[in-house]
């Protein structure tokens, strides 16, 4: 009772309490899952679970769990646990696990599947609002009704699709100049011409449409992203003119480094990758150059109060656990504080080094920052 009055933080330390009285309950089990699940802890959620389905195996359950490894990023295993029992799956759950596979489907990045397989179950199961709306966005994404293609040179060679008029982008692709030379900078070698579209929407509404098959777990923190496969099927920065123009820019800085540096082949500790896209995306122009010596936008002045904990804990992250959303923002500042350090304090063909995935740099660069950590604290008080 006192469970089902609370909010969802509260709910799940009481049915988690529940729970571990009684470990051998599967259906406890399961109310604890989804609960913690329901209050973003997705790796606390999957533990119980796994432990309900070990006691008792259930086809919600087997949902719960399929949904729960999904969102810790563990597709295939998602896919496995919701194929296990699909076949004998009622009636009653079967646009739960429709869902579940359209989901599934997008993180993989196969969005022609997750078209087909949402399209024909919004069709079987037309009252389901979550299956019309995914239908509709994954439809939007790939085949953008609002969107022409702009006759302006993108950056990269890209296609650029936008529903504003050239006139309007034309200041904005101009200004994005100094900031492609940096990533050129950061990844010697990188093609002058990659492929792919950046998609700008003017209306955040269409924006939106377009990024729930994505974004649909925290869509309300997403200023913009990159999809591996989205426009035709090709690598894709989505964002929007609708939060103003210098937010535009720092959104397409951080988006388009991840677009370039995923064009490399390269594969990144996710820190490193994320700590990067801020970094680059919060230069501002001073006397005609760039410079780093500003707290990206997107952060207060929580900066100088970073832990070394904290710290460790965003080095070392897997992407489930460094975009869980009790501890993303926080990651995302360590993430940005560490490069930021090593950028100011350590020589290019260090940080080089680690961009090219080297593992001696990289765990130097931890060294580094576990045996002088104070130096780290000291030098954050120079960002303003």
């Amino acid at each position: 009772d006192d469970a089902l009055a609370a909010d969802a933080r509260a709910k799940a330390e009481q049915l988690i309490k529940l729970a571990d009285a009684h470990d051998k309950l599967a259906a406890a089990q399961h109310e604890a899952g989804v609960a913690a699940l329901l209050a973003g802890d997705v790796g606390l959620g999957l533990s119980y679970l796994r432990a309900a389905d070990k006691l008792q195996p259930a086809r919600v359950t087997s949902l719960a769990l399929a949904e729960a490894l999904r969102r810790y990023g563990n597709v295939s295993e998602a896919l496995a646990a919701l194929a296990t029992r699909h076949a004998e799956m009622p009636e009653a759950l079967m646009s739960e696990a429709a869902l579940i596979s359209g989901r599934i489907a997008a993180d993989r990045g196969d969005f022609l599947a997750a078209k087909r397989g949402l399209s024909e179950a919004a069709k079987q199961f037309p009252d389901h609002w979550q299956l019309a709306a995914l239908s509709d966005s994954v439809n939007a994404l790939l085949e953008p009704p609002t969107l022409r293609e702009s006759s302006l040179k993108a950056p990269f060679g890209l296609t650029l699709m936008t529903d504003l008029e050239d006139a309007q982008l034309k200041p904005l692709i101009e200004r994005l100049g100094p900031y492609l030379e940096h990533i050129h900078r950061w990844l010697p070698g990188l093609a002058d011409e990659l492929l792919g579209s950046i998609a700008i929407y003017a209306s955040p509404v269409e924006y939106l449409r377009a990024a729930l098959i994505v974004a649909g777990d925290n869509i309300d923190n997403v200023a913009g992203m990159y999809l591996r496969h989205g426009i035709s099927s090709q690598p894709t920065v989505l964002a929007c003119r609708a939060f103003g123009e210098d937010e535009l820019l720092r959104t397409l800085v951080h988006e388009l480094w991840h677009l370039a540096l995923a064009s490399t082949g390269k594969q990144l500790p996710r820190w490193l990758d994320e700590g990067m896209a801020v970094h680059l995306s919060a230069g501002r122009m001073q006397g005609g150059v760039l410079v780093y010596n500003t707290l990206p936008s997107e952060f207060s002045v929580d900066h100088k109060d970073l832990t070394l904990d904290q710290v460790k804990f965003a080095i070392g992250a897997r992407p489930h656990e460094f975009y869980a959303p009790r501890r993303v923002h926080e990651n995302y500042l360590a993430a940005w504080a560490v490069v930021w350090f090593h950028t100011h304090s350590s020589s290019l063909d260090n940080i080089r080094l680690m961009l090219k995935g080297d593992d001696a740099a990289l765990a130097e660069a931890a060294l580094k920052l576990e045996t002088g950590f104070e130096a780290f604290q000291a030098a954050l008080k120079e960002v303003k």
